[in-house]
């Protein structure tokens, strides 16, 4: 169980539908958006079938759940997980600790974009790029469940998000043996290719999948929590 898995994500797994790209972008259910809006991102998402990538990797460790002080323990690894995310972890036996990537081509079509001033398809791009790093997170979840059979597993949490430092993305991808999927870190915890994802997964008997996202979040400047009190 300490083996770090790697797998590819299919076509059919990781291609988002226009309108979950849309609500990336903050058209819900693909509300208000230019028609031209949902041709451009059908269009750009089906020049890059055969080429996007995606990966994922996860570890299972032993778990420890400090709630007092904000901290798990996974395996030897102490992350500040906070007094959010922390008490969520309540009952877990093991984490399975995550990262997952779109891949290098859309960062590559991005910066492309961005040399050709093209602000219109470098935007539907990062959203395609959210939305697909997001599908191989959701696949690592599906292939994670199958692995541990009859348990349970919490929702996946990150780095940076909940007042779980950013910092900790260090330990994250120490515990998956320094670059899974061909990610790597700057100096300031940011990940490449740009449209990754990493984190921890609690696993265990009794565990329950609790609310995730604005639930959670009291970032209040962010545009989707915005969207949703339109």
């Amino acid at each position: 169980m300490n083996d770090v898995r790697e797998q590819a994500v299919t076509v059919a797994d990781w291609l988002p539908d226009v309108k979950e790209v849309l609500a990336e972008m903050g058209y819900p259910g693909g509300r208000e958006a230019d028609p031209f809006l949902g041709q451009q991102v059908g269009e750009l998402m089906g020049s890059l079938v055969g080429k996007v990538e995606p990966l994922f990797a996860y570890r299972i460790v032993p778990a420890r759940v400090d709630e007092n002080g904000g901290t798990v323990w996974a395996a030897d690894t102490c992350l500040k997980t906070g007094h959010v995310i922390t008490p969520l972890m309540r009952g877990v036996s093991a984490f399975a600790i995550f990262a997952a990537t779109a891949g290098e081509y859309l960062t590559r079509r991005m910066r492309l974009a961005a040399q050709e001033h093209d602000v219109l398809e470098e935007y539907l791009l990062s959203a395609i790029g959210s939305c697909v790093a997001e599908k191989a997170g959701d696949c690592m979840e599906h292939t994670l469940q199958a692995d541990i059979g009859e348990w349970k597993h919490t929702r996946r949490f990150s780095p940076g998000y909940c007042g779980w430092p950013l910092s900790d993305q260090r330990e994250v991808f120490r515990l998956l043996g320094g670059e899974p999927c061909g990610i790597t870190l700057s100096d300031y915890c940011l990940m490449s290719p740009i449209k990754s994802i990493s984190g921890l997964v609690g696993i265990g008997r009794e565990v329950n999948q609790h609310q995730y996202g604005c639930a959670l979040c009291d970032l209040e400047s962010c545009y989707k929590r915005k969207k949703k009190k339109l």
